[in-house]
């Protein structure tokens, strides 16, 4: 550690009375220092963004759709001519949790699609129809309930540019656009959106279904005399003292 008392610090390129000649900053040393630090945090902008243990960026990138999905379609073929068209008819397994809490499609199950694809001017146009077999219970009894789904679907799917334009011209509805990336769709959304709300609220296995018994909790659909003797708790002291009085009378 050195002891004594500091002389006057001049700053660069200026002189001080008895500090000895000013210290004049290198321009080449300066450069040198800039690049050592643009070299160790890469391109500007690049050193703020969010990194894993490895240094790889952690920022979300668009999903690509895959098109060896059964639930991507590929519009290549349509060449984006306004009333050319493509049918598809296949059956593939159903995504999960196509359903609700009570009712749903079986992850897996058969799921028949019958679509048409079309160009028009603004993108592709998916339209046709949905079948499969939902299963879920009865809301009064907890039995099983198996419905056949049908439903009709029909989806635009809009050209990127298209939605660009239109948002950039503030012609944008306030309903979501879904988009075409490159060629490929991905109807799975779709199916969802047009297959939950078309499942029973409140499934039953019989419009008729009398549910469960409250005290017991038995099927009453399968004992229609099914009952239970009630008795008013206000004379349920009576019957206790009336108990007592017969068993000392049998005594």
């Amino acid at each position: 550690m050195t002891s004594g008392t500091a002389g006057p610090v001049a700053p660069f390129g200026v002189a001080l009375p008895g500090a000895g000649p000013a210290r004049r900053r290198d321009p080449a040393i300066g450069a040198s220092r800039r690049d050592a630090v643009r070299s160790s945090v890469g391109p500007a902008g690049l050193a703020d963004l969010p990194c894993d243990q490895t240094g790889t960026s952690t920022v979300d990138s668009p999903r690509r759709l895959d098109p060896r999905s059964p639930l991507v379609l590929d519009t290549h073929e349509l060449g984006r001519r306004p009333g050319s068209m493509r049918r598809v008819q296949v059956t593939v397994a159903a995504p999960e949790h196509l359903g609700t809490e009570v009712i749903g499609i079986p992850a897996g199950s058969d799921l028949s699609l019958d679509l048409r694809l079309e160009a028009v001017m603004e993108g592709v146009l998916v339209s046709g129809s949905i079948r499969g077999r939902a299963v879920g219970e009865c809301v009064r009894c907890l039995e099983e309930v198996v419905e056949d789904i049908d439903v009709p679907i029909q989806e635009l799917y809009a050209y990127p540019e298209r939605v660009r334009a239109a948002t950039e011209s503030g012609d944008d509805d306030e309903d979501e656009v879904r988009e075409l990336d490159g060629d490929l769709i991905d109807v799975e959304p779709a199916i969802r959106d047009t297959v939950v709300p078309a499942l029973p609220f409140q499934p039953l296995d019989d419009p008729d279904c009398p549910g469960l018994c409250s005290e017991c909790g038995a099927r009453l659909a399968d004992d229609p005399d099914h009952s239970h003797e009630t008795l008013d708790p206000r004379w349920a002291e009576l019957n206790r003292l009336q108990g007592m009085f017969d068993e000392k009378r049998e005594s």
